[in-house]
């Protein structure tokens, strides 16, 4: 029987037998909201995209699907929706998006179909976004700064026009800080094994304290919060986390204490776990240095909106354990059930899911463009002016001015685009312009894509609205979108052709050209929208490369094991002077061009043996017919390139930055977080 009532003692007067659903109840968390409800005497059904191995009606359903989440609403007037992503960083933006977003939209249209009055979302601390402040202040609106956290605002909106449309309709929305507990080995793994064994995970995305909330705390505050009754049409709003507050030094110290002297020896499950321990928070303190930027602590607490006293929610707590012993619980329950040897066999989430009976979902996703420039004033111009026309408006755009000494920087800095420019103080090439830039981004503007381009690049107006919709259609997770490269006569430009992959099929060829895109192995700098997830888990560019193979090489990095594809219906105008490719009449650039391929072949992991026995031998070919057509000319500076390529390696990025501190701290927190996540990779294989 559900209890509701004012009296916060918690022995509120039974109102009639009310029937509750808790959705993800097979899950981490709704799993033990479900069992807390029924601990105090609710009559609680589940449903899950899992089964369940709880007592109790179950149904499995996705979350998504509004036809089944009707069938399970009916008859229910409190739903707690816990469905969600265990580890988001496994699925794309657009599934995560699908789930909260989407979700959403299928649960609203359901419950009022089945007239559901109370609903209770587990929502997440990322909504907060980075904040200098001591305390969250969810009088505050949410301002994220990740992908996970716009999905999460984005749902709270959602329900809150739920709450306010419909006469007695109330929604409680529990802002959880990280969660751990009993029940989950890859929550264990994240927060007690990285920290027993000096470990290195991200715990949260945007947050640089490590705010915790055990599993327990947060479904006692959810039944508390129901047993408050809270007022109708506006959304109550509960922060959740465990007290003291402590940084990290403390709390390894505290989780070393309950462990006493044998360390859990624990492995790390989950697919891709450790690939993300590279956020902009954990980046910071992999680098052992402070950005000068707004990455700054902040800690959840425990505690009601404005309307509802701390001294109201205590009383119907009193049972909240502290935060050691929750700790030492989840210890006691890892030590009784091990941990696994391998990764979780989790039930996979769909990729690709459209509810039948919902409209379609918004444009979520964040694009920046990042365009490096230098003395090309006049071009730069025409290459804002196009970006600021696109169909599909930007998120935002990073400049990076090369230390011009024209009026590039100017032009990038009164244009009406409103970019974010960074000036450098001493030109690092385009190579190093895009690491910049890159790493720039995705710390101050969070995006979902980096679509990047030179200054001399002019895209369509609907380039970008086009690399978007393949992305949409596409069965496979795309890491590389590249635009169709023209020149100023509409003919394709031969400095930027896509090597289509070797090994594709007929078959599938033809399938993705129903979709408008070809498999290719590698992609230039000259319109390449880039994934940034994958960005975060195989770093930057090598900006020591400077000019030429900089985009050979990294596109080749992160398409050795992933897809890419070219799209021919986005073009943009690659306005160079002649219509030729780089090797045409290289003069003493073909140092670079010889150097930097012969690093990218023998120096990097960026292409397989077979793979590197084919580009190699082309490209040997390529140089025989340059010195055959300049007489020789480059000869000398062919040979440096060789000798250099061959028996040097490039320098690190952060090294090559050094003369601009400010974004050499950047890359090298950067760097340092992609080489922990490396290592973690390697521990795991």
């Amino acid at each position: 029987m559900v209890k509701r009532g004012d009296n916060v003692s918690g022995k509120s007067q039974p109102n009639g037998p009310v029937d509750t659903l808790v959705l993800g109840g097979a899950g981490f968390a709704g799993s033990h909201i479900a069992r807390e409800l029924r601990t105090h005497g609710w009559n609680v059904s589940t449903a899950d995209i899992r089964p369940s191995h709880e007592h109790g009606c179950h149904t499995t359903l996705d979350i998504r699907d509004e036809r089944a989440l009707r069938g399970a609403l009916r008859g229910c007037d409190t739903v707690v929706n816990a469905a969600g992503v265990p580890d988001p960083s496994s699925v794309s933006v657009r599934t995560l998006n699908s789930i909260l977003v989407g979700g959403a939209r299928s649960l609203i249209a359901a419950a009022e179909s089945e007239g559901v009055r109370t609903l209770v979302f587990v929502s997440s601390g990322v909504v907060y976004g980075d904040t200098g402040e001591v305390s969250a202040d969810e009088t505050l609106p949410p301002a994220p700064t990740t992908a996970e956290g716009r999905a999460f605002a984005e749902a709270e909106r959602l329900y809150g026009q739920w709450a306010s449309a419909g006469e007695g309709r109330r929604l409680v929305v529990l802002r959880a800080a990280e969660l751990f507990g009993p029940g989950s080995h890859a929550r264990v793994s994240r927060v007690i094994a990285s920290l027993v064994n000096s470990g290195m995970v991200s715990l949260t995305p945007t947050v640089i304290a490590r705010p915790l909330a055990s599993v327990g705390t947060l479904a006692r505050a959810a039944r508390a919060a129901l047993e408050l009754n809270p007022a109708t049409g506006e959304p109550y709003v509960l922060n959740v986390a465990d007290s003291p507050r402590l940084d990290d030094h403390e709390l390894r110290a505290l989780v070393r204490s309950i462990a006493k002297t044998a360390p859990l020896a624990l492995s790390l499950p989950g697919r891709r776990l450790m690939a993300r321990a590279g956020r902009a928070g954990e980046a910071v303190r992999a680098s052992g240095l402070e950005l000068p930027r707004r990455l700054e602590r902040f800690a959840l607490d425990a505690r009601p909106s404005a309307e509802l006293s701390r001294e109201k929610l205590e009383a119907l707590l009193p049972e909240r354990p502290s935060l050691e012993e929750s700790l030492r619980e989840t210890v006691s329950w890892v030590r009784a059930h091990g941990m696994p040897s391998g990764p979780d066999h989790a039930i996979p989430i769909a990729e690709r899911f459209v509810p039948s009976e919902s409209e379609a979902e918004e444009d979520t996703r964040r694009v920046v463009a990042v365009v490096v420039t230098y003395n090309r004033a006049e071009l730069l111009g025409e290459c804002l002016d196009a970006l600021h026309s696109q169909t599909r408006p930007l998120d935002g755009v990073v400049i990076v001015d090369n230390a011009s000494t024209d009026r590039s920087g100017a032009v990038a800095d009164a244009h009406p685009i409103d970019a974010d420019v960074v000036h450098l103080n001493r030109n690092v090439g385009g190579a190093g312009g895009f690491c910049t830039g890159m790493a720039h981004a995705l710390l101050e503007h969070s995006p979902d894509f980096l679509w990047i381009m030179d200054d001399d690049t002019v895209p369509a107006p609907d380039a970008l609205e086009k690399l978007l919709e393949v992305e949409c259609k596409l069965d496979v997770h795309a890491s590389v979108l590249s635009s169709l490269a023209v020149w100023t006569d509409g003919r394709p430009h031969p400095m930027n052709s896509s090597r289509t992959r070797l090994g594709t099929s007929d078959a599938e060829l033809d399938h993705y050209a129903q979709l408008g895109a070809r498999p290719i192995r590698t992609a230039s700098f000259v319109s390449a929208l880039i994934a940034a997830e994958d960005v975060w888990e195989h770093g930057l560019p090598i900006a020591d490369y400077f000019i030429w193979s900089d985009d050979f090489e990294y596109t080749g990095r992160l398409l050795r094991d992933s897809h890419g594809f070219a799209v021919a219906s986005s073009t943009v105008e690659h306005r160079t002077r002649k219509f030729s490719n780089a090797q045409t009449n290289p003069g003493s650039r073909f140092y670079f061009d010889v150097r930097n391929r012969l690093w990218a072949l023998t120096k990097t992991e960026s292409f397989t043996p077979i793979e590197k026995v084919l580009y190699g031998g082309k490209s040997a070919l390529g140089w025989v017919q340059t010195l055959v057509r300049t007489h020789a000319d480059v000869l000398p500076v062919a040979m440096k390139g060789m000798r250099e390529g061959l028996f040097t390696s490039p320098r690190r990025s952060s090294v090559v930055l050094a003369a601009d501190p400010m974004n050499a701290t950047e890359i090298r927190a950067l760097e340092a977080s992609i080489d922990s996540a490396e290592r973690s990779r390697r521990a795991l294989t």
